[in-house]
């Protein structure tokens, strides 16, 4: 479900594409804000995830695990898409934490591409060299026994090709939300500085451009991670604290640790709604604003201010540019 719904999600992205090409040549763009880069590499690392968890059908019409390139694709998938997807979901936080914090707004396509590239490159460079040191009857990429992942024995390299990330995603992720929350509930008012801002009790919230509300929808993603992630923790926690004390048998029931790892492989589909529903105005999904062939000006000022239909400026930045081409116009006649 999670990788094919991030395949459909691709499909509708390049069906904008075709959509917007042919009727406002030249006047668009796919990727205008740092939170479109961010969600298109998040739904590649889900489908990673999802194909890998759909790879358990052989081991299921086989009845048993083995070692071999199914079993080692497997393990490349899933290592691939964890890493990736934590690294994503902990950017997700920060952005949407230092956008709201400093009431600034973030707009550098550098860096997202950068932290994008950085967390694929990562993951890919682990996992191969982890695979080429470790080969053979001693590969480390082995059945763990109920799927192919990184062997028991290697543990140093589950974390820091898996659980590290993962945990500092969620971690860092309630971290955050925490001040967040009570901010959206209007508990916190931030100030000019990054250290400056008060809490009282809530009061009327002005949210007439709606800022407030995209920024806590973009929480909705490290939240539901939490939500999907701390059952998978729960149980690794048990069997490191069981293998700490010399405990060598899993205690932990196959069916649960079946269980857990499909709520976590449903990170995809759950990603893709929750885009559907609280961003639809990115990745070019919104098309109100083509009109006849044309841009309307509504849709215009969103691409010149190359952030209305994100977190990094909404409406309000539409209405200020707006206001000052009235400006102009008026000093103009």
């Amino acid at each position: 479900m999670s990788f094919f719904a991030c395949l459909v999600t691709y499909g509708l992205i390049l069906r904008n594409v075709r959509y917007y090409a042919k009727r406002t040549p030249g006047k668009w763009r796919l990727l205008k804000v740092p939170m479109d880069i961010y969600l298109l590499s998040l739904f590649a690392a889900d489908a990673c995830i999802g194909f890998g968890t759909a790879m358990n059908a052989k081991w299921v019409q086989d009845g048993k695990t083995q070692i071999g390139r199914w079993c080692t694709a497997q393990a490349v998938f899933l290592c691939i898409g964890l890493t990736t997807m934590s690294f994503n979901i902990l950017t997700i936080a920060v952005h949407t934490f230092v956008m709201v914090w400093t009431n600034k707004g973030f707009h550098s396509m550098l860096v997202a591409w950068t932290s994008v590239a950085a967390s694929w490159l990562y993951s890919i460079l682990y996992v191969t060299v982890l695979g080429s040191v470790y080969r053979g009857p001693n590969s480390a990429l082995r059945p763990t026994p109920y799927w192919c992942w990184i062997g028991e024995d290697f543990l140093i390299h589950r974390l820091w090709a898996g659980y590290i990330w993962l945990w500092v995603a969620l971690f860092v992720s309630v971290l955050l939300y925490v001040p967040l929350f009570f901010w959206g509930r209007g508990n916190i008012t931030v100030g000019d500085k990054f250290w400056s801002f008060q809490i009282h009790r809530a009061g009327n919230v002005d949210d007439r451009g709606g800022s407030r509300r995209r920024s806590m929808s973009l929480l909705a993603y490290p939240l539901v991670y939490s939500c999907l992630v701390l059952p998978l923790s729960v149980g690794r926690w048990i069997g490191f604290e069981q293998a700490s004390h010399g405990d060598k048998k899993v205690h932990v029931p196959a069916s649960a640790t079946l269980a857990i790892q499909t709520i976590y492989a449903l990170s995809g589909i759950c990603n893709v709604i929750l885009f559907l529903t609280t961003r639809p105005n990115l990745l070019l999904f919104k098309r109100g604003s083509v009109v006849s062939g044309e841009t309307a000006v509504s849709g215009e000022s969103a691409m010149l201010s190359g952030d209305a239909d994100s977190i990094e400026g909404g409406g309000e930045k539409v209405l200020d540019i707006s206001h000052s081409r009235a400006e102009r116009a008026g000093s103009e006649i």
